[in-house]
């Protein structure tokens, strides 16, 4: 459910940008690009990491670095 939300926090923010924008002047290539990594799973550990970029013009994209870290046990 954590990755979902932050994937979906993403999405609606990239989708923000575009509904914003006014389309006689849309020429800025929108892109989101999020993949998720298991990095570790044992019996008490299980983390996960976001690692990507948002564009929604400018001179730079926005990085999307996130790090999900799940103690089963507790």
């Amino acid at each position: 459910e954590a990755l979902r939300r932050y994937a979906d926090g993403a999405r609606a923010e990239l989708m923000n940008a575009v509904k914003a924008a006014d389309p006689a002047k849309q020429t800025v290539p929108y892109d989101l690009s999020l993949a998720f990594t298991l990095q570790a799973e044992t019996p008490d550990m299980v983390a996960v990491a976001a690692d990507g970029a948002s564009f929604t013009g400018g001179a730079h994209g926005a990085p999307l670095v996130a790090r999900f870290v799940w103690l089963p046990k507790q």
